[in-house]
């Protein structure tokens, strides 16, 4: 039986225990933000789009890559750094406020899908994936849409839990309004709106055009969906301006060129990995999992839409809109030959699949016992050891996708401290690696060294201090520098030399 020991416990000691992993994660989630060097994305954001005018954000016409101003992102960054300040944690509070939101909306649904002591598992499982903790606590965009999302998907299957016999237009509207943040705080939700919509317009016309007698008290759909039709034009519109740009600078041909299953599934998988001693290398075991999943979901909606029909529905719609998204990216890929949805940009088809997978693990009694054997597995034993993983990631010391800029903070504070005891009668002069450029830059300005640091890419021309990577080595040593600093986890390296 693959059933959690759950419902016949009474009370409330499962929401409690969920409420405290949650907090547990915010504060795990904050302390990264606060603590965590400054990756280059979110220096290109900072620099490029946040320093900008409210106009020239909401309208793209800040400086540098578009892709980079996740426009309802860059608006709250700007609004906390004008009030707050500049530093890491200001910078990224947004997101912040997006995992907020993100740990409410999961678990609405969890307690939907798989309650009592099953909400508490499912929030280990999906909340401690440390590829989406990544981004719940970063400047990026992703965050903030995955809090949108996750509490746009709680209000959706509360819209649509007496489907067919009606739909709650008050959440089915509240549903729309978060996903369409979603896509304002990044681009790459458009792919979960889409499939969003389509269920959500698809159930008003059928509650429309089906309503009976005895629903005639009930308040008409077609206001709700005309508005909604309003909407989204007018987003389309509106969105017609970031992605002309996108377009003209041919930034849609970024991603994988293998194919969906290897780019967009393949990335997530070892993102979810996340390098840890207990997965490394057990890709194709985890690819093997989903496939048995994808498999055994229809017939897991077979037996829910006889047993359980709020389950049913709420497991039909988190399948519709990970199926519809996903499509979306295959005919992407048969069309331009690209894998849009690559790692980060598709990080929203993980909390989609993993709670398919835990309703797997909450079958009830009447299932036949092959399928609860395999839901137990599937829904059960592999997620613990995703949860074990999960544990075995954290850090707060590097992210998975920015390893590479996990020592700029630390380089920096060492700089701050040899100006402040050497006293130099001018500026030094910095060279830096253009990957690092931006961070080290974000750093002269939180730490008050804009006058006292003279910062540029490339290793052309000598300086008194260089920062690039231990490839850099070789051509920085040749200027006759020492080491100050060497950083094995970002792989790279401070030196000093005499004055240029």
């Amino acid at each position: 039986m693959a059933e959690y020991p759950n419902n016949r416990v009474s009370g409330t000691t499962p929401p409690a225990i969920a409420t405290a992993i949650s907090f547990f994660i915010f504060l795990y989630v904050a302390l990264r933000a606060a603590t965590l060097s400054i990756t280059i994305d979110e220096a290109f954001t900072y620099s490029w789009h946040v320093t900008g005018s409210w106009s020239e954000i909401m309208l793209f016409r800040t400086p540098g890559l578009p892709d980079n101003n996740h426009v309802l992102l860059t608006l709250l960054s700007k609004l906390s750094v004008l009030v707050f300040g500049l530093s890491e944690l200001t910078l990224r509070l947004p997101s912040l406020l997006g995992c907020l939101c993100y740990l409410l909306g999961l678990n609405l649904c969890l307690r939907r899908i798989v309650p009592g002591w099953g909400q508490v598992f499912g929030l280990l499982v999906v909340g401690m994936n440390p590829y989406v903790l990544d981004f719940l606590g970063l400047a990026r965009g992703y965050g903030l849409g995955l809090g949108f999302s996750m509490l746009g998907l709680a209000a959706l299957l509360d819209a649509l839990e007496e489907f067919p016999g009606k739909v709650q237009s008050v959440p089915a509207g509240t549903a729309f309004i978060l996903f369409v943040l979603a896509v304002l705080s990044h681009l790459s939700f458009l792919l979960v709106l889409a499939p969003v919509l389509v269920i959500i317009i698809a159930t008003l016309v059928y509650s429309g055009t089906g309503r009976r007698a005895n629903q005639a008290a009930q308040k008409s759909p077609w206001g709700l969906l005309w508005r909604i039709i309003v909407t989204t034009l007018l987003l389309v519109g509106y969105l017609s301006i970031p992605l002309r740009i996108i377009h003209q600078r041919k930034l849609f041909g970024e991603g994988g060129h293998t194919g969906f299953w290897a780019n967009t599934v393949g990335s997530l998988i070892e993102g979810t990995i996340y390098n840890t001693p207990l997965l490394f290398n057990q890709d194709r075991l985890l690819g093997l999992w989903i496939i048995i999943t994808l498999l055994a979901l229809p017939f897991a909606l077979w037996t829910m839409s006889r047993s359980d029909r709020k389950k049913y529905m709420a497991l039909a719609t988190i399948i519709t809109i990970t199926g519809i998204a996903s499509l979306g990216s295959l005919i992407q890929h048969v069309l331009f030959n690209v894998a849009w949805l690559q790692g980060r940009r598709g990080i929203f088809l993980i909390p989609l699949f993993l709670l398919s997978a835990l309703a797997l693990g909450n079958l009830t009694r009447s299932s036949p016992r092959w399928l609860a054997a395999l839901g137990t597995l599937i829904g059960v034993i592999v997620p613990v050891v995703l949860v074990a993983n999960g544990f075995m990631s954290m850090n707060l010391s590097s992210t998975y996708d920015w390893k590479n800029c996990a020592g700029t903070r630390e380089a920096m504070l060492v700089i701050r401290d040899k100006i402040a005891r050497g006293k130099p009668d001018g500026p030094l002069y910095m060279r830096s690696h253009w990957i690092l450029e931006y961070g080290v830059n974000f750093y002269r300005h939180t730490m008050g060294l804009e006058a006292s640091l003279v910062n540029t890419d490339g290793f052309e021309e000598p300086a008194n201090l260089y920062y690039g990577y231990t490839d850099d080595e070789k051509t920085i040593t040749g200027y006759g520098a020492r080491l100050l600093l060497r950083q094995p986890l970002s792989e790279t390296v401070l030196y000093e030399s005499k004055a240029p």
